[in-house]
């Protein structure tokens, strides 16, 4: 489905952070963390995005995040993670005149090590109603 979305419909996602859920040996929850840049800046994910229409005729838009092998700032957490771009590729990323496959492909890897940073967050960060800064803090600063 989106073959046509990589040669002609790439975008950039930028956001604050992201949250991560890692599994705790002995419990039953998963330990949400939230990762962020450590050089502050918004992470920006490599995505694509597509349009297709509905049996009923319907115009849909949809996108996705790529995603590729875990890090090593995310790979303690999860064995994988959205692409993390890096301002000197949005250029090239988003230029749809760029279809040199190898080129592109080769901006889907894992980023170097020390550029997500990570900790853990409360439990209520997994439902949509809970909104505040406390979603963001530490478990260890309270």
């Amino acid at each position: 489905m989106f073959r046509s979305a990589f040669r002609q419909r790439r975008l950039l996602v930028p956001v604050s952070g992201i949250y991560e859920w890692q599994a705790v040996p002995g419990r039953k929850a998963k330990q949400p963390n939230l990762l962020t840049r450590t050089d502050e800046e918004p992470v920006v994910f490599a995505d694509l995005w597509e349009w297709w229409r509905s049996p009923e005729g319907e115009e849909i838009y949809s996108a996705t995040i790529i995603t590729t092998d875990a890090g090593p700032d995310m790979e303690k957490i999860h064995n994988r993670q959205p692409v993390v771009l890096e301002r000197e590729t949005w250029e090239r990323w988003l230029d749809p005149a760029v279809d040199a496959d190898e080129e592109l492909e080769g901006m889907l890897r894992p980023g170097p090590a020390g550029v997500l940073r990570h900790w853990p967050v409360a439990q209520g960060v997994g439902n949509v109603r809970n909104q505040g800064q406390e979603l963001i803090e530490t478990l260890n600063s309270k």
